[in-house]
């Protein structure tokens, strides 16, 4: 929600309270606090359903600021997407022939960064990022100067670490978001998918997760944990693939 309320010269904004303040915040608390993988989902899902609106947005609205300090979570762990200053609305292929500045850059595409021109698949770019910070809860580019993040990302095409399931979850949607989390990074702008597709595919991963999670909490009251058999059990696109594979 989003009012503005006052007269010239006094104007003000007001906005909805989000609680729990950034998911900047959250992922990086120095006592980080336990973070479920379904709710990680979740919140990633919450985002790109805020980003897929509005590149759905006619004309196309492309955020350019995209990045977990802008995604806020209130009480009901909701993530919104907030701070459009940066935002411009797309009139042909391009958002722009090219700018630079824009953004930050850690969060930043390789396209923008050079100055080329740009589409809403910037976007995707860094929503890619923000899906790397759930799935690590690491900052991204850590111990680099902003200009230095330039020049790796924009010039020398370096990429962030790979984050393994160790690291990340060992639970069966990790295989289906970690290709889409490559997806989104991949410095060819024409190959990320839209946001459309990206919430698309975490929704099943969401469902999946969520339904996971209500098993554990049936088997925790009933006395004992789910097997391992038994979370497997919960249809997800990555064990459908496998499933296709055996056969």
């Amino acid at each position: 929600m989003l009012f503005r309320s006052g007269e010239w010269p006094r104007l003000c904004i007001i906005t909805e309270l989000c609680h729990r303040g950034s998911l900047y915040h959250i992922l990086q608390a120095k006592d980080k606090m336990k973070l479920p993988w379904y709710r990680r989902i979740a919140l990633a899902k919450d985002a790109a359903a805020g980003v897929a609106v509005l590149h759905n947005h006619d004309p196309c609205i492309v955020h350019l600021d995209l990045k977990s300090p802008n995604l806020l979570v209130d009480r009901h762990w909701v993530c919104k997407v907030c701070d459009f200053g940066l935002g411009q609305t797309k009139k042909g292929f391009y958002v722009s022939e090219g700018c630079g500045g824009v953004g930050t850059p850690e969060w930043t595409a390789p396209e923008v960064l050079k100055g080329e021109a740009f589409s809403e698949k910037a976007d995707v770019y860094s929503f890619g990022v923000i899906m790397w910070e759930i799935a690590s809860r690491l900052k991204p580019w850590s111990g680099l100067m902003q200009v230095q993040v330039v020049v790796a990302v924009g010039l020398k095409g370096d990429k962030l670490p790979a984050v393994t399931a160790s690291v990340a979850t060992d639970e069966p949607e990790w295989t289906d978001y970690n290709a889409l989390m490559r997806d989104a990074m991949t410095h060819k702008p024409e190959e990320r998918p839209s946001m459309q597709e990206v919430r698309q595919r975490l929704e099943p991963l969401k469902a999946s997760a969520e339904g996971a999670e209500r098993q554990r909490q049936t088997a925790a009251r009933a006395g004992s944990g789910p097997s391992r058999e038994s979370r497997e059990s919960v249809d997800s696109p990555a064990r459908r693939a496998r499933a296709s594979a055996d056969e």
